[in-house]
């Protein structure tokens, strides 16, 4: 039943990623469970995954960057459920006008 659970969530980035027209060329993951399977959406899309080393959060560099940017707007543990979307709305466009300036 869980194999069927993974194809089935792996099933919906492939049609998030297709549906919405996004251009990816790789993906960069650490060695979470919620990446399990995911090579084989990479061989439906034909991209490539690199997988970054334990403890090794420099390998995600763009990534932990982010991360650092959104914890200045909600702490670690803040329930997302509680936030309307006009606030992460708000949020994403100030990362992306952030993001441009460099």
């Amino acid at each position: 039943m869980l194999k069927v659970k993974i194809i089935l969530r792996l099933i919906k980035k492939r049609e998030l990623i297709k549906n919405n027209n996004l251009i990816v060329h790789s993906i960069t993951t650490d060695n979470g469970i919620e990446f399990e399977g995911l090579g084989l959406v990479a061989k439906w899309l034909n991209i490539i995954i690199y997988k970054a080393e334990p403890f090794a959060s420099f390998q995600r560099g763009s990534n932990e960057n982010y991360n650092g940017m959104l914890r200045r707007e909600w702490k670690k543990g803040t329930d997302f459920n509680n936030i309307s979307y006009e606030e992460l709305k708000e949020v994403e466009n100030k990362l992306i006008e952030c993001h441009a300036k460099f």
